[in-house]
């Protein structure tokens, strides 16, 4: 790890290293994401390993039950993917405090172990997620931990740190794993492991017009490519597979998707001897488990409990059907519009990432970022979505959701290309005014 890591991300590594052995117990707190689920997951067998005692917490957000956190008194706390964002808050929290995140940072801290990429030069977007951070400590805690790394890379999937291939320290991790025999990669399509009409009709990310929940258009789709629906990909000859993937990109294109979502349609594989499930699957039961409230299962998931594993398949067809409702709505709705954003309403709080970054990708325009805001009892969950094009235009919506949240009572954050908020329920219309103003002055249209 030590030949992988800038030198002095490695040395605060090796510092919070040393502060995790010596402790007896250690408070473990994460997002309940597949990334925050991998991450804890990481740390939790790492800390078995030593013969520790610890304590788990998986959050939907920083402010959601972060109080109690805070006021609690163990001796190490360490705050997996989140954090960053919130300093002036882990500050003042008892105990030796880590902190392992790769959102925005407001600013580093000489109180808190805190260790993220984007401190040392790296992007904490594409090149490197909270599971990245919390492998690399594990590792360092003890070399034996390599065995680790399919929990690493489903983290990175989770975080859609695979999409274009994986990059940066992800990319070299992988390299060093598979040197290690620890891991192994192919090449692949991004679809279920299932019948090819079943994936197919199931599809969610990628999201096929007229295809995807539509069970006859999925088999009209392949009877006209010529494709036999009842096969698996393992089973399609090379020119059979050249013959599907070329067509989902052709249909992707007069969908309007940009480059980088079809894109994703080419993946890769990741397996290890030591799983049953690769890489892929266990990102994305994880990822369905914390949409669905269901952390505690991705988590027992991830810790080898093959129950639970039983249990993540089925809530993950619980949740592509949950998806697939939320999309035809979406779709039969459309957008509404304002000069520089679209939004959309999504009736179920846990879906409202996942509905504004499909809708972004594959349905609405491509020129204006989506915002999907879910109204519940007393607060409004909202969620942001762009694209690299609009990123690489001036588009930061950790910023902008920060901003605009603050402004009516909120707060927000997260990455450049995806992030959300909390703000209290009834000041939506001022809150989409703000972030709209915002966004255009970064999308250089006015100024804010």
């Amino acid at each position: 790890m030590k030949r992988i890591l800038p030198p002095k991300m490695y040395d605060r590594l090796a510092y919070a290293a040393e502060i995790i052995k010596d402790a007896s117990c250690v408070r473990i707190v994460s997002h309940h994401d597949a990334d925050g689920v991998c991450s804890a997951a990481i740390l939790i067998r790492t800390v078995m390993r030593l013969g520790h005692g610890f304590h788990t917490t998986l959050l939907k957000d920083f402010g959601e039950g972060f109080d109690r956190v805070r006021s609690e008194d163990f001796p190490v706390t360490v705050i997996l993917d989140m954090g960053s964002g919130q300093m002036d808050v882990v500050e003042k929290m008892k105990g030796n405090i880590v902190v392992l995140d790769h959102h925005e940072i407001h600013h580093d801290s000489e109180e808190v172990v805190h260790i993220n990429p984007r401190l040392y030069g790296i992007n904490g977007t594409n090149e490197a997620c909270a599971s990245t951070i919390a492998f690399a400590l594990s590792t360092i805690i003890d070399d034996n931990n390599w065995d680790l790394a399919h929990l690493f890379v489903a983290g990175c999937i989770g975080d859609k740190q695979d999409i274009g291939g994986l990059r940066g320290i992800n990319r070299l991790m992988v390299a060093e794993s598979k040197k290690r025999n620890t891991l192994e990669e192919k090449p692949g399509l991004k679809i279920r492991d299932c019948s090819i009409k079943d994936a197919l009709k199931t599809s969610c990310d990628p999201y096929f017009l007229g295809i995807s929940g539509d069970e006859d258009g999925a088999n009209k789709f392949l009877e006209d490519i010529g494709i036999d629906g009842d096969k698996k990909i393992d089973e399609m000859s090379s020119a059979e597979i050249r013959v599907l993937r070329s067509a989902l990109a052709l249909k992707l294109l007069a969908q309007g998707v940009k480059n980088e979502a079809v894109e994703a349609l080419n993946t890769h594989i990741y397996t290890s001897p030591y799983w049953r499930l690769s890489a892929n699957e266990i990102s994305a039961r994880a990822n369905a488990c914390g949409r669905m409230d269901e952390e505690a299962t991705a988590l027992a998931m991830c810790l080898g409990d093959l129950s639970a594993e039983e249990k993540a398949g089925r809530i993950r067809e619980e949740y592509i059907n949950a998806v697939l409702k939320e999309m035809r709505n979406v779709v039969s709705n459309g957008p509404f519009t304002m000069k520089h954003i679209q939004f959309v309403y999504c009736d179920t709080p846990e879906l409202s990432g996942t509905i504004a970054g499909l809708s972004m990708l594959y349905v609405f325009s491509q020129d204006m970022p989506t915002i999907s805001l879910s109204v519940m009892e007393d607060k409004t969950k909202v969620s942001a979505r762009g694209t690299k094009y609009l990123v690489g235009r001036g588009l930061n919506l950790a910023e902008a959701c920060r901003d605009a949240a603050m402004h009516v009572g909120g707060y927000g954050g997260g990455h450049d290309i995806a992030a959300g908020a909390t703000i209290p329920k009834g000041k939506e219309e001022e809150f989409l005014k703000k972030i709209d103003e915002i966004v255009g002055w970064q999308l250089g249209a006015e100024k804010a």
